[in-house]
C-alpha cells in the first residue's frame, strides 16, 4: 500500500510540474491538457534516451501554444529558474558544494533564457508555486519508499542532479547508482542502499509510465483516426476491402462538400436529423456541422440573453448527436456527416472580431482567450480550420457586426488556418484570391435559403479522416455553384 501511495506522490509531482509549465504560456490550454501533453514526455522518457521525452513534451505543447517551440521553450527556461529556486536550499543542506556547480550553471542558463520570456510576476509567482508543489510531492513519494524524511532531503537533490547527465532511457543505472551512493553516505550498508534505490527507482519509472498513458490515452480519445478504430464493424472490413478494389479501378469522383452549416444548437432554423435530411436528399455527399462556441462574455449578445450554442457542459450531448445522425445519414443517404465547430470571437471592435470553422474537431475549444489561442487547441485537436467570412474594410462607416480581423492581420493569421472563404453562400472575397490563400466555398447554413450557393468539391475518399487531411494539406480545391432546379425558380 505504502509503494501505491508513493507513485501517487509521484504522479502528483508530474501535474504539478505540467502546472508549472501551462502557468508560463497564454491562456486557453487547460491543466488537464497540459497533463496529457507532459505525461505523454514522461511516457517518452521510460524509452528514448538523453531525456529525449523533454523534446516530445515541447513538441505537443508547441502544436497548441501561439508561438510555436521557441514560446514553449522559453516557458520551460523560466520554469526551470522556479524549480531550481525550490530546490537549491534542500539540495544546499544535503551535498557537498562541489556537487552544485552543474545545477547552477544550469541555473544560471535558465535565468538568461527566461529573460527573454514576456510573462507576468503573477505567472512567475504560480509557476514557483507548482515547482514547490512537485518538490513537496516527490519528498512525500521518496519517504513512502525509503521510511526516512532524512532520506529523502538527501535523494532528491541526488537524484535530481544524476538527471542532468543521464543517457540512458528512465535514467536506467544512473538513478540506482546515484540513489544508493546517497543512501550509503546516509549510513545504510551498500545492499540494503542499492536495494532500496532500485524500488525508488521502480516506483518512479511505474508511475511515470501510468501518469503517461493517461495523458496518451487523453489525447487520442478525440482523434480522429482512434474513433474510426474503436467503431469498426467486421461488415466494414468487406466493404473496405471493395471500396479500395473499385477505388483502384477508376479516378476518386470529387465530393460535394458543405463545410458550414448551423442547426438549433445555435443560432439554425433546423434540427440536425432535419438538415442531414436537407442535404442528403440534394446529393450532397459530404455535410460538416458546425455550430456556434461563443465567448463567454459575447458583446453582440444582450446582456441578458442565455447562452447561445455549444458549450463545455453540452459538447458531449452534442457530438453524441451528430454521431448518431451520421451513422443514419451514411445508410440512408450515403452522406457523410463531420463533426465541427464555428469558434466564434465576437467584439464591439470589427477589427478584433473573427470566426473559424474547425472541420472534423470532435472536442470542445473555448475562445474566451481570444481567436489565436482557440485556433492553436483547434489545430491540436486535429482539425481543418478554415478563415469565415473574411470580410474587409471599406471607406465610410464600417458596421460593428463584421469580422474584419482576417484582413487586416492576414499575414500573422495565415499560418494559423488551413483555408480561406472565397465564398459564404453568394458573396465573394476577393482579397483572399489576390493574395494567393488556399480557397473554399461553403453555405454558411441557418435556413432553407442557404442551401444554394458556392460549394467545395474535394477529389478525396468520403471518409472523415480523407477530408480533414485533404483540407489540411496544401493540394488545390475546387468550387463550383449549386443553383436551385430551374422548375422550382419558375414555380417560385
Amino acid at each position: 500500500m505504502g509503494l501505491v501511495l508513493a507513485g501517487c506522490c509521484f504522479a502528483a509531482a508530474l501535474a504539478c510540474s505540467a502546472g508549472g509549465w501551462r502557468a508560463l504560456l497564454p491562456r486557453g490550454i487547460s491543466l488537464v491538457d497540459a497533463c496529457a501533453r507532459f505525461g505523454c514526455g514522461s511516457l517518452a522518457n521510460t524509452f528514448l534516451p538523453v531525456r529525449g521525452g523533454d523534446v516530445v513534451r515541447v513538441g505537443l505543447f508547441a502544436r497548441v501554444v501561439p508561438g510555436g517551440a521557441l514560446a514553449v521553450a522559453s516557458a520551460v527556461a523560466a520554469f526551470e529558474v522556479a524549480r531550481w529556486i525550490a530546490l537549491l536550499p534542500l539540495a544546499g543542506s544535503s551535498l557537498p558544494s562541489e556537487a552544485l556547480v552543474i545545477p547552477a550553471g544550469a541555473l544560471a542558463v535558465a535565468v538568461f533564457l527566461a529573460r527573454k520570456h514576456r510573462a507576468s510576476s503573477w505567472m512567475y509567482a504560480k509557476s514557483f508555486a507548482f515547482a514547490a508543489g512537485s518538490l513537496g510531492a516527490r519528498i512525500g513519494g521518496v519517504t513512502l519508499v525509503t521510511g526516512s524524511l532524512s532520506s529523502a532531503l538527501l535523494l532528491i537533490p541526488a537524484l535530481d542532479l544524476a538527471g542532468t547527465v543521464a543517457v540512458t532511457p528512465a535514467g536506467i543505472g544512473v538513478a540506482e547508482g546515484a540513489g544508493t551512493l546517497a543512501l550509503h553516505a546516509h549510513g545504510l550498508p551498500m545492499d540494503r542502499a542499492f536495494t532500496t534505490a532500485l524500488v525508488l527507482h521502480a516506483v518512479q519509472t511505474a508511475a511515470g509510465i501510468a501518469f503517461g498513458c493517461a495523458g496518451a490515452g487523453l489525447l487520442l480519445r478525440r482523434s480522429p483516426i482512434l474513433h474510426r478504430i474503436v467503431t469498426v464493424r467486421p461488415t466494414m472490413l468487406w466493404k473496405t476491402f471493395v471500396t479500395l478494389c473499385e477505388t483502384m479501378r477508376r479516378k476518386i469522383e470529387p465530393l460535394l462538400c458543405e463545410l458550414h452549416a448551423h442547426t438549433r444548437w445555435s443560432d439554425g432554423a433546423l434540427t440536425v436529423p432535419e438538415i442531414v435530411d436537407l442535404y442528403g436528399r440534394n446529393g450532397f455527399d459530404v455535410l460538416c456541422l458546425t455550430d456556434h462556441v461563443n465567448r463567454t462574455s459575447d458583446p453582440w449578445l444582450p446582456a441578458d440573453a442565455p447562452m447561445r450554442g455549444v458549450t463545455a457542459a453540452n459538447h458531449a450531448d452534442y457530438l453524441a448527436e451528430l454521431d448518431a445522425e451520421a451513422e443514419r445519414a451514411m445508410r440512408d443517404y450515403d452522406l457523410l456527416v463531420l463533426p465541427g465547430i464555428e469558434l466564434t470571437y465576437n467584439d464591439l471592435d470589427p477589427h478584433v472580431a473573427a470566426h473559424a470553422v474547425a472541420v472534423g474537431c470532435r472536442a470542445f475549444v473555448s475562445v474566451d482567450a481570444g481567436i489565436d489561442v482557440a485556433l492553436g487547441n483547434a489545430r491540436g485537436e486535429g482539425a481543418a480550420l478554415v478563415a469565415a467570412h473574411p470580410y474587409r474594410a471599406r471607406r465610410g462607416n464600417i458596421p460593428s457586426r463584421l469580422t474584419l480581423r482576417w484582413s487586416r492581420d492576414w499575414r500573422h493569421l495565415r499560418g494559423l488556418v488551413d483555408r480561406w472563404e472565397l465564398f459564404n453562400r453568394h458573396d465573394l472575397y476577393g482579397w483572399t484570391a489576390e493574395r494567393g490563400l488556399p480557397a473554399v466555398a461553403s453555405g454558411d447554413f441557418h435556413r432553407l435559403e442557404h442551401l444554394h450557393g458556392w460549394k467545395t468539391l474535394l477529389p478525396c475518399a468520403k471518409e472523415e479522416a480523407a477530408v480533414v487531411s485533404y483540407l489540411r494539406s496544401p493540394r488545390p480545391t475546387f468550387l463550383a455553384r449549386f443553383d436551385e432546379p430551374a422548375e422550382l425558380s419558375k414555380a417560385a
